[in-house]
């Protein structure tokens, strides 16, 4: 049997759930108390109730075996069943998660120059597949994308204006992605659209 799949830690006390999916229960289950045990838990949530009813009031359940490839729609499945201690409510995604100043800080300075690992990056690539081949997690994310911009302009966000050097590496972005290919496509595309145009025009 799989060691990978769908998990939640429960509080006994008052039903209450936190879903996730691991690629081995044991060492998932071991980080999640260790960070509780330090009161370092990202799920503000279940560290405030772990605080108040104890270690003994948690037990973790394995809610099905699963392999890698199905592990975020799997987890979006049990996640959409209800689970009160889970800050994002999409699976594989750090939508509705808030940190604080500081820790944002932090975790910036902590990255920063650090290059990720190839295999790092082929997790992420594989994850990102998987999340985005399911259309329904596609259509919540982009909802919760657009509602967050919306509360954004709502309460007047203006994005900062970007500096010299900002445009300069902007602009060399773009003019790298700009190539023949793509241009090519580009052009295939329009030209395709403008004589779509035309013929419901005529």
């Amino acid at each position: 049997m799989a060691d990978s799949g769908i998990y939640e830690i429960v509080n006994l006390v008052n039903g209450k759930r936190y879903v996730g999916s691991a690629l081995n229960f044991t060492q998932r289950w071991h980080s999640h108390r260790h960070k509780l045990r330090h009161g370092k838990h990202h799920s503000t949530h279940l560290q405030h109730s772990w605080n108040k009813h104890g270690e003994e009031a948690f037990c973790f359940r394995v809610l099905e075996r699963c392999g890698r490839d199905t592990l975020l729609a799997r987890e979006q499945f049990y996640i959409d069943q209800g689970c009160e201690f889970n800050v994002a409510k999409v699976a594989g995604s750090p939508l509705g998660v808030k940190h604080s100043e500081a820790s944002r800080r932090r975790m910036s300075e902590s990255r920063r120059g650090k290059p990720k690992a190839d295999s790092h990056l082929a997790k992420m690539a594989v994850g990102a597949k998987t999340q985005w081949a399911d259309p329904e997690i596609r259509a919540k994310m982009s909802a919760a994308i657009k509602a967050n911009w919306v509360k954004r302009k709502a309460e007047g966000y203006q994005h900062p204006p970007l500096n010299e050097n900002q445009r300069r590496k902007l602009s060399q972005s773009v003019k790298a992605s700009y190539t023949p290919e793509l241009r090519e496509r580009r052009s295939k595309d329009n030209l395709a659209r403008w004589a779509k145009v035309r013929a419901e025009n005529s």
